[in-house]
């Protein structure tokens, strides 16, 4: 059990730093006019989105977990600790639809100099 979270864990702090290195990553490469396909390829792409759907759910486990072992007979969350959790959630099941549609309009290495007939 503490290797699974582990690896969510791990899995979302990638996933965090990712939504942020990958923008800047393709920003810099789109204004030096070069071709942004050579970085996001299949498999990163791919890995990317698997990713992304680990990790969405992790802050609202840790808000679980945060509470349950605070040991409170409330029962409940702050509003703030609810919020940021669902839109930390939402903003990793963008980023994994994002590189899905990503996915999906990459163009195919044949492709590239093909003609139609």
């Amino acid at each position: 059990m503490p290797l699974l979270a582990l690896l969510f864990g791990s899995a979302w702090l990638y996933g965090m730093g990712s939504l942020v290195y990958v923008p800047i990553k393709l920003a810099t490469m789109r204004w030096a006019s070069q071709d942004i396909w050579g970085f996001l390829t299949r498999r990163r792409l791919t890995l990317m989105t698997l990713i992304y759907c680990a990790g969405a759910p992790v802050p609202g486990i840790v808000a679980l977990a945060i509470a349950g072992a605070g040991g409170s007979n409330s029962g409940g969350f702050s509003d703030g600790t609810i919020s940021v959790a669902w839109g930390l959630c939402y903003l990793f099941l963008a980023a994994a639809t994002a590189s899905l549609f990503s996915l999906a309009i990459r163009p195919t290495p044949n492709a590239k100099n093909a003609l139609p007939d």
